[in-house]
């Protein structure tokens, strides 16, 4: 069995095991053996830290150590590169993966819940369009469109005001997805939201106002809505963990009414230091 380093030449064979093509700001790595692909992993790294995005083998090919081949090549290479850090998430009610991984070699501790809500059915609820009703979409602005020394400004108005350590690596997010609000007379960003995707899956990964006069969330909200409209992405999920109060007093403002459009699960996130 050979694993491989998973590059444009060669993704094709691999997509049906990486469930799309390969996020940009991701790396993969994928294990052959009589020249089929017999599984894949993705990853990206944030700080120090690795953290494992996707780990799959078909069922036919289980049980033959294909993952702890992947796992372990992505040992190796980290620990040339010095780094001895591995994250993850697992759902909680999937008892195979978490059993592989602690066998592995990882330690699990809860992390919160997660919360899940097909982005269609998001912007085209009643509370969603309450929120955003009049709202000028164009003063919030994707993160591309920033320079690099306004991206950095942002990312210290991340450390200095929500306390985000190291605050966001460039690559760590989608920057067509992620908006923000600047006030070109302050020279200062009232609000946030960084968003990473993962093929249908969105992940929310900060959502902040800054401005202390009125709030800049539906401006961010109604450019959104207008991006998933014009990009045509109804089929995707929007993720959001519940860390504390404020982020849930703020969801709830633009959630759809009624929780049985929302999917609750708990997470759990896996820890390895090599």
């Amino acid at each position: 069995m050979d694993i491989i380093t998973i590059v444009p030449e060669n993704i094709k064979a691999f997509e049906p095991i990486l469930m799309g093509s390969l996020d940009p700001n991701s790396m993969a790595i994928g294990a052959v053996e009589d020249g089929y692909a017999v599984g894949g992993m993705t990853f990206h790294q944030e700080q120090s830290t690795i953290c494992i995005d996707h780990i799959y083998v078909p069922e036919v090919h289980r049980r033959k150590g294909v993952g702890h081949k992947l796992l372990e090549r992505l040992f190796d290479r980290a620990k040339e590169a010095g780094e001895y850090f591995f994250q993850l998430q697992c759902l909680e009610g999937d008892e195979d993966m978490i059993a592989f991984f602690l066998n592995e070699g990882f330690s699990f501790t809860k992390s919160g819940e997660i919360n899940s809500i097909p982005i269609e059915s998001l912007v085209t609820s009643p509370a969603f369009n309450k929120a955003v009703n009049g709202i000028d979409p164009n003063l919030a602005r994707p993160l591309s469109d920033f320079s690099g020394g306004e991206i950095n400004k942002l990312n210290n108005t991340l450390i200095q005001v929500m306390d985000v350590p190291g605050g966001f690596e460039k690559g760590n997010y989608d920057e067509n997805l992620s908006l923000a609000v600047y006030d070109v007379t302050d020279k200062a960003f009232k609000g946030c939201l960084i968003i990473d995707r993962n093929y249908d899956d969105i992940m929310l990964q900060y959502l902040a106002n800054f401005g202390t006069d009125r709030s800049v969330l539906p401006y961010i909200f109604a450019k959104l809505k207008s991006i998933v409209l014009h990009e045509h992405m109804g089929e995707c999920m929007l993720h959001y963990v519940i860390l504390d109060e404020k982020m849930n007093s703020v969801m709830n403002l633009i959630l759809p009414d009624g929780d049985d459009i929302i999917e609750k699960q708990n997470m759990l996130t896996g820890l390895k230091v090599i």
